[in-house]
């Protein structure tokens, strides 16, 4: 497929195109929640309705979105009034693999602050799980000394 064609279908996705994703996609999310790091589409899935309960319209804005080769990295903003009163307004960088025209890997990078201090829930609010790493491929690694 074309990069083109990728960012596209990220596109398609954010409009609300789930199907794009595979059964065997994989999911990262970034921060120190107790829902952070890497996940099955299934564990996914849970945790997003768990998570947000929003009331009335849910806008989503997509800004910049740069495709090279299977891969698509968008920005995204998303805002909506919350059923506990607060209002969630946040701000992401997300990474999309595909292959097939489906998304197989899928990177969430997110204001992780804000999502504590609008959100109740315990996927959100609860012990930080261990901190993993997005990186799937080094392309370098530098040293420095301290």
């Amino acid at each position: 497929m074309s990069e083109a064609e990728n960012k596209a279908l990220a596109l398609r996705y954010f409009s609300g195109e789930k199907e794009l994703v595979d059964d065997d996609c994989r999911f990262f999310l970034s921060g120190d929640m107790p829902c952070s790091g890497w996940m099955t589409k299934e564990e996914k899935d849970v945790v997003s309705k768990s998570i947000m309960e929003p009331v009335g319209p849910w806008t989503s804005t997509i800004g910049d979105m740069v495709a090279e080769g299977d891969r698509v990295w968008a920005e995204w903003e998303s805002n909506s009034g919350l059923t506990n009163g607060n209002t969630y307004n946040n701000f992401y960088v997300y990474m999309f693999k595909f292959r097939n025209r489906k998304i197989i890997e899928f990177k969430i990078f997110i204001d992780s602050l804000h999502m504590f201090r609008v959100l109740d829930a315990p996927e959100i609010r609860g012990e930080p799980g261990d901190r993993q790493s997005p990186i799937t491929k080094i392309t370098e690694r530098f040293v420095f000394s301290g």
